[in-house]
């Protein structure tokens, strides 16, 4: 999917700062961090202007943004436009990804309201595996 793409289906506007976030998050499947992400779309980029488009984007539900244990933030785009999400770390590497898939179900007492439910699963990947296997 290409951020003009994601622009038509949200029914958003493009801007340039919103183009280049977009295009960088789409790029990289693993999130990104602050300092990744703007690192990415150029030094012409205030930090005012690129907190507001991440904070635009989490609003229209286009970017969600994760706390890993450390404190470690990333943010990644939403493809599903869903709330439930299961996201994994790497506890060596400190890498992210986030599944496509649906978090499990959780039951609760009727009186609660869930607004959002993010599984976080830490262990290590596939990279940090092979490299300790053959060490």
């Amino acid at each position: 999917m290409t951020a003009d793409e994601v622009f038509s289906r949200y029914g958003i506007r493009k801007t340039l700062i919103r183009s280049a976030i977009l295009t960088a998050l789409l790029e990289k499947h693993e999130g990104l961090t602050y300092a990744e992400l703007s690192g990415r779309i150029g030094k012409g980029n205030n930090k005012a202007n690129i907190q507001r488009a991440l904070n635009f984007f989490q609003i229209t539900g286009v970017v969600r943004k994760i706390v890993f244990a450390g404190p470690r933030l990333r943010y990644y785009y939403n493809e599903r436009k869903s709330n439930n999400h299961i996201y994994f770390t790497c506890e060596k590497c400190n890498s992210a990804y986030v599944f496509i898939s649906e978090a499990p179900v959780v039951c609760l007492p009727e009186s609660i309201k869930v607004i959002k439910i993010e599984f976080i699963v830490s262990g290590t990947c596939p990279c940090c595996n092979e490299n300790t296997t053959h060490q």
